[in-house]
């Protein structure tokens, strides 16, 4: 069970990365390209931490109980 979630969290992230990157392939990597996606980037990684946090609480939840 723990690999499949990880792999399906690995995989949403992924898309994300790739959904932050659009803009860059359509406009060419630079500066100003960094700044408009910089929204998706903060929100990215703070979904990420958020889902590890909540995935490791789960998890260490579970682990106790044995």
């Amino acid at each position: 069970m723990l690999n499949m979630n990880v792999s399906a969290w690995t995989g949403l992230a992924i898309l994300m990365l790739l959904a932050a990157m659009a803009p860059a392939l359509r406009y060419g990597f630079g500066i100003s390209w960094l700044w408009a996606t910089a929204p998706l980037w903060i929100a990215a990684i703070l979904l990420g931490i958020a889902v590890g946090l909540v995935l490791y609480v789960i998890f260490k939840a579970e682990m106790d109980f044995d």
